[in-house]
């Protein structure tokens, strides 16, 4: 007689495959300044199960700063992101950007222009890369698209 405890040591095993109910996240951030705006970028990004597209239109707020909303991401495996600044039938940027997801971990990648290195006064940054930038995008010819990528632990975050 079938006592009903595989499914249910199944589902324990899933459970546990999955990280136990651990989260992880990640969010974008875009500086903006006149002429390097949020509406030139779309990005994607693929956590290996899910693809997500975004365009200027999903990042808030208002001022320099605009961010988007947190997504879920896998506990573990890579986040891909790729990204491309388009005007018109022009690209000016693009590249693409990979970071180890962990578990209960919460990662925010910020693009930026800037003629040198961002993190050099940054808590929390993990990491960094340069991008060619398209010379109508540049304010000064040293100018190029950063993305500038930190995060911290979910349930227990390192004060800063």
């Amino acid at each position: 007689m079938a006592t009903g405890r595989a499914p249910l040591s199944a589902a324990f095993a899933l459970l546990a495959a999955l990280g136990c109910g651990e989260e992880a996240r990640v969010s974008y951030a875009f500086l903006q300044e006149p002429g390097f705006e949020v509406d030139l970028l779309t990005l994607e990004f693929s956590d290996g199960s899910l693809t997500r597209r975004l365009s200027g239109d999903d990042f808030g707020g208002e001022g320099s700063r605009v961010d988007t909303p947190e997504f879920a991401t896998r506990t573990s495996g890579e986040l891909r992101t790729s990204f491309w600044l388009v005007a018109g039938a022009d690209t000016l940027a693009a590249g693409e950007q990979r970071i180890e997801l962990r578990p209960d971990f919460r990662w925010e990648l910020t693009f930026r222009r800037s003629s040198s290195d961002p993190t050099v006064t940054c808590f929390g940054c993990f990491g960094r890369a340069a991008f060619a930038l398209a010379p109508s995008l540049r304010a000064s010819p040293a100018d190029s698209l950063w993305i500038v990528w930190g995060g911290n632990h979910i349930s227990n975050p390192v004060v800063y």
